[in-house]
């Protein structure tokens, strides 16, 4: 980095915040000037926003017009130093402070480079004593510049990959619509002797029967969760900590809980001792696991890996010989399975979903030959998912890695060699 130098950030930026409309003046809102608050800046780029100002708002405010391709960061409370990179014209509040470059200043490179830069941002904050950031302490940052040839390339190199990202995240926003509505239809229509779909209930009625789940085919039951599973409890509920240790026997956690399956990431763990005092929440292989709270009702398989395990505030199933446990997961995180689940917590602020709740739930019950056509199919759409998912995770891992090489000089890396790993 012999040839980068160190910049004040005050003396190659123009800096200011926005400011408030009065919120007593409903005329001041509604306008078409998008306006930017501090909860929008969250490390990313700005393409709209929630609210906009009137003309006149603009006018009867401290609010500012802000160019695009503007870096704005955060100053107060929660959201501080959190960085974002405005690609429209817009004005914000004055909880944010937009950064306008001067010509040694790439401002693509200056918004990775802050984004980089967070947590120094933030020491420098807490070392001023300061609760929240301000302009002084914005101004004041010192940036490891490189010659604005190479601010250009690396700002190219890091939006490619933002771009990629980008892209890969809307492909899984599209299988993901995919695959709600094939379970739509599946588990409205499912499947004939054939392997295809029935045709609905308006072009055949005399495939179908009313239920309390609506029209089902006719060779379908609707039951309760109860008479299908073997056994419906919680896990530990009472002082789980005091359980825990370093090493042993997972433990699982409603964070470890997606729809896609277990993930074992921040696991905990406990005795072998205390796994057999609390058999009762011990995991088998093909049980199906739900979320209680957060995000109550999301269930998955509990995968060979995990047999044995055992697990705190989460609803274990154990389903019976009339249905497959992929098939019971799969029915409570659809459509059909969440508004029953959103209807059992009647509103409440504090969504909580109990063991009497998930053994009243219905769902369809289709023989087990249908279910299993039912999980090859929605098994497709969840690979490409995941598929999906695992590119877009390696894309983030190659961003973070290379943003350590470039703004801190660890490992030196050229940029040509960099360019190379926006071929993913």
């Amino acid at each position: 980095m012999s040839n980068w130098t160190a910049l004040r950030l005050g003396d190659h930026a123009t800096t200011y915040a926005g400011g408030t409309p009065d919120r007593s003046r409903p005329e001041f809102f509604g306008g078409v000037i998008p306006w930017v608050k501090s909860t929008e800046v969250n490390l990313g780029k700005i393409y709209h926003t929630e609210e906009t100002l009137s003309d006149l708002g603009l006018r009867c405010s401290a609010a500012k017009w802000i160019p695009e391709q503007t870096v704005l960061v955060a100053l107060y409370g929660a959201t501080a130093a959190q960085i974002g990179f405005l690609k429209i014209r817009a004005t914000a509040n004055q909880a944010v402070l937009a950064i306008v470059p001067d010509t040694q200043l790439d401002s693509t490179f200056l918004f990775y480079a802050l984004t980089a830069a967070k947590a120094k941002i933030l020491f420098q904050a807490q070392g001023s004593g300061q609760p929240n950031l301000n302009k002084q302490i914005i101004d004041s940052l010192l940036l490891d510049t490189p010659p604005l040839p190479e601010q250009r390339k690396i700002a190219r190199i890091l939006t490619t990959l933002d771009n990629l990202i980008e892209k890969t995240e809307a492909l899984i926003a599209k299988y993901q619509a995919i695959k709600q509505g094939m379970m739509h239809d599946l588990f409205t229509r499912g499947v004939d002797e054939h392997g295809h779909l029935r045709p609905p209930y308006e072009e055949a009625p005399e495939l179908y029967k009313q239920s309390e789940l609506g029209w089902i085919p006719k060779e379908w039951a609707c039951v309760r969760c109860t008479e299908v599973c073997r056994e419906i409890v919680v896990g530990i509920v009472i002082q789980p900590a005091k359980y825990y240790q370093s090493e042993g026997v997972p433990v699982l956690r409603s964070a470890n809980v997606r729809e896609t399956g277990i993930v074992g990431t921040d696991l905990v763990f406990m005795s072998d001792e205390s796994n057999r005092l609390l058999a009762k929440s011990m995991l088998r292989t093909g049980d199906v696991v739900t979320v209680r709270t957060g995000y109550p009702g999301t269930s998955c398989v509990v995968s060979p890996e995990y047999d044995g395990s055992n697990c705190v505030d989460i609803i274990i199933s154990r389903p019976g010989p009339k249905v497959r446990s992929q098939f019971l997961a799969t029915w409570i995180n659809s459509d059909s399975g969440k508004n029953q689940v959103l209807r059992k917590q009647g509103g409440l602020a504090q969504q909580h979903f109990n063991v009497g709740e998930l053994k009243d739930l219905l769902l369809v019950l289709p023989s087990l030959d249908e279910q299993a056509v039912i999980e090859s199919v929605l098994h497709t759409q969840k690979s490409e998912i995941q598929t999906g998912e695992r590119h877009r995770d390696k894309l983030h891992l190659l961003k973070t890695g290379l943003m350590q090489d470039l703004f801190t000089g660890k490992v030196r890396m050229k940029v040509d060699e960099a360019e190379e790993v926006t071929r993913v």
